[in-house]
Parts: structure tokens; C-alpha cells; sequence
């Protein structure tokens, strides 16, 4: 809403339109947001969880990466390359197309080197699957 009267503000200056249509609409007030993880809570939560857990390294890759949920689900071995995260974020891949390169920090790494060889996918079930889809909607990973 934000952009588009901005746009109509503009397109009256220029003479492109009489009137901007969302003045005098109240915007709708979403909330406050994500608590942001203090670095007690993050020292808290990483002695409860132990290196190599499977709580542990979901905590690296969505502290490490930014990577939306969909998109941590399905974060795999093939996505490494050359000390680099490659992946095409499931919201761009029929759009753009854009990938995401992300620097592979050492945190992340040691979590990652304590993963099972024969595990493909980073963040799998309790028996070893990866999540599914309906997953990402409500259940969480991380307790």
C-alpha cells in the first residue's frame, strides 16, 4: 500500500492521475514482529542441544543462512560448492530464476561435518526422512 501511493502521488505530479486512492486509508498494523534471540537465549538453547543433534544443526542453518523455512527443508549436500551454499529459493524458481549464494561460515561448517555420510538432506526427521511440505505449515523443527 505503502509503494503503491507513493506511485500515485507521483503519477498526480506528473499529470498522470487526479487523485490518489488510498489516501484517508488507515493501514493495518501487523504486529511487532519475531523476537530476536538474545545472545543468552542463544547460549542457552545451544547447551541444552548438543553438537550434532539434529536441533542443533537446524539452529545453524536458519542462523547461518537466512534461508526461509521452505527452502532450509530442502537444503542438501548438492547445494555445497566450494565453501558456498547454491540454491534457488522455491519463491523465485519459476519467476527469476535468482540464485542465492550464501559463504558457508565456519559454525555452520562444523555442524554440517557431524552430519551422518550417508545423510543427504541437513535437517530430517526423527527417522531419518526429509520434511515434507505439509511440515512447513505446522509443525516446528526446532522445539
Amino acid at each position: 500500500m505503502k509503494a503503491i501511493s507513493a506511485l500515485f502521488a507521483w503519477a498526480i505530479e506528473v499529470a498522470e492521475a487526479e487523485t490518489n486512492p488510498f489516501n484517508g486509508i488507515k493501514r493495518v498494523k501487523s504486529g511487532d514482529g519475531f523476537h530476536t534471540l538474545t545472545l543468552e537465549e542463544i547460549e542457552q538453547y545451544q547447551a541444552r542441544h548438543a553438537p550434532g543433534s539434529t536441533a542443533r544443526r537446524a539452529f545453524a542453518v536458519f542462523m547461518f543462512t537466512g534461508l526461509r523455512l521452505s527452502d532450509a527443508a530442502i537444503l542438501s549436500r548438492q547445494h555445497l560448492n566450494d565453501g558456498w551454499i547454491r540454491i534457488r529459493p522455491g519463491k523465485t524458481r519459476k519467476s527469476s530464476g535468482v540464485e542465492v549464494n550464501v559463504p558457508i561460515l565456519p559454525e555452520l561448517a562444523e555442524e554440517l561435518d557431524r552430519m551422518p555420510a550417508g545423510q543427504l538432506t541437513f535437517l530430517v526427521t526423527e527417522y531419518g526422512k526429509p520434511f515434507k511440505r505439509a511440515w512447513q505449515q505446522d509443525a516446528r523443527l526446532v522445539r
